[in-house]
């Protein structure tokens, strides 16, 4: 390639002058391996490759067992996302699907829907992280649609002491999930 078509391609300042073309990795719902009380962090309409990124490193750092995208409406596989995951994104079981295929497996998994949104008095420590659940974060600009809203089976939200009514999706994220994980640690 030529260096004006190689800077373009790389998506980057400074390229290590190597760039790989792969097969991009496709996971389904059948194919996760969850034990009875999973955790499962599902993200709906996120928007923002780098969002995306960080929250992955949460989830991994917080013990996640998979990531759900559903009706998701960026690549996965947007080098923003990959940079920002530090690669995690080839590391975590990631499914990208639609809302009626995840209402029907979770129903058939008895996972509990928990949602976040600024709406509701539970605050996101109030919930019994231990049970079988997948925690759903909604987009930056619309949060969670009334579909899963109204399917949840609990609602929480992060407390705000300034003017913002919430943090962005990425620092929720990992709020949420790091709770999780402070309940699922088991000391001895």
């Amino acid at each position: 390639m030529s260096p004006d078509a190689f800077a373009k391609a790389s998506h980057r300042e400074g390229p290590d002058g190597l760039i790989a073309i792969a097969i991009q990795q496709g996971n389904v719902l059948a194919d996760l391996l969850l034990d009875e009380t999973p955790l499962l962090l599902v993200l709906e309409g996120i928007e923002k490759p780098g969002n995306l990124g960080a929250i992955l490193r949460s989830a991994d750092g917080a013990g996640v067992d998979a990531v759900i995208l559903v009706d998701c409406v960026l690549d996965l596989y947007n080098p923003n996302a990959i940079r920002s995951s530090q690669g995690l994104l080839f590391a975590l079981p990631i499914v990208s699907t639609d809302r009626d295929t995840l209402t029907d497996w979770l129903d058939a998994k008895q996972v509990a829907c928990c949602a976040t949104t600024p709406d509701t008095n539970k605050l996101h420590w109030e919930v019994d992280y231990q049970q079988g659940l997948a925690l759903f974060m909604g987009s930056e600009s619309d949060g969670l649609s009334d579909y899963w809203l109204e399917k949840a089976t609990h609602k929480i939200r992060i407390p705000m002491a300034g003017q913002a009514d919430s943090l962005n999706v990425a620092a929720a994220a990992a709020v949420c999930l790091y709770e999780a994980r402070r309940q699922r640690t088991k000391i001895d």
